[in-house]
């Protein structure tokens, strides 16, 4: 759990802390369709990620990681190597390694896709707070990769 909090503590924004039973809980409810993998330095844990599997689409959870051995051994990158192995594995036609982390993830062909966002509250109050929330959250600037040769930049056009 204490790898999980130091990805926690990184983050920019987290509406929550997760449960310290949360993965247990998790995997007792959902059995099979969820899986965790780690990363071990002889007995420590240095490194885990983990996802729910679906019938056709894959779809990646939380990760956490010590980032000292991140570095010289590239931990992350490693991670987002396996879900795909993981995806190809399971014979699913979608991965979605959700919203964050988004240069890095198109270093492996990940293509990034707006998502529309609805919050409404039954409290007119509470609404008016949410509204201006939202309004203040801004992408983070980011530059897209694209490893594969078939791939074209956003501003190419075919000739």
């Amino acid at each position: 759990m204490e790898i999980f909090k130091e990805v926690e503590d990184k983050a920019d924004f987290s509406m929550v802390s997760i449960h310290p039973r949360y993965f247990l809980d998790l995997k007792i409810a959902m059995e099979d369709r969820f899986k965790m993998y780690g990363y071990f330095d002889g007995e420590k844990l240095v490194s885990f990620y983990s996802f729910f599997r679906g019938d056709k689409e894959n779809l990646s959870s939380f990760v956490g990681m010590d980032y000292e051995y991140n570095k010289p051994h590239y931990l992350y990158q490693n991670m987002l190597y396996h879900y795909i192995e993981d995806a190809v594995a399971d014979k699913v036609v979608r991965l979605d390694l959700t919203r964050t982390a988004l240069e890095i993830k198109s270093t492996v062909g990940a293509e990034p896709e707006i998502h529309r966002l609805m919050i409404k509250h039954t409290n007119t109050f509470t609404n008016a707070i949410v509204r201006r929330f939202i309004k203040n959250i801004k992408q983070v600037e980011w530059v897209q990769r694209r490893p594969f040769k078939d791939q074209k930049a956003d501003n190419e056009v075919e000739g």
